[in-house]
């Protein structure tokens, strides 16, 4: 079963209003691969970390890699890093303060996930 590019298709249907962020987890040479993902697949911005940084970890690093800039932001909580990354979207977006509203939501307030167990199961 072949998987969709879900990333491409997003930057294929690409509105001149529209950002598109995507993410990459790489092991080796990853802001090369970064930046030919950002090309490939017409994204704006690409969220680049390692899987020793992120996963299993309550902290992060990551590198956000566009056309003009590649910036690694310092080690964080998860919460702060999606924090860092809404907050570029916006300046990117050429947001003036209109947007201040725009939060990421409370853990309290965020919606349980289901089991790990539970994927994959159809229902009949």
């Amino acid at each position: 079963m072949h998987n969709p590019d879900i990333l491409a298709g997003l930057g294929a249907a690409k509105k001149k209003d529209q950002l598109v962020v995507g993410f990459a987890l790489e092991t080796n040479d990853g802001v090369e691969n970064a930046k030919k993902k950002l090309a490939q697949k017409n994204a704006d911005l690409i969220v680049l970390n390692s899987p020793e940084e992120a996963l299993g970890a309550e902290t992060n690093v990551v590198t956000l890699v566009e056309a003009r800039a590649v910036t690694e932001l310092p080690e964080a909580s998860k919460r702060e890093v999606a924090e860092h990354i809404l907050d570029r979207v916006l300046e990117l977006h050429g947001d003036t303060g209109k947007s201040a509203n725009l939060k990421l939501a409370s853990p309290a307030v965020a919606k349980p996930r289901a089991a790990s167990g539970a994927r994959g199961k159809a229902k009949r």
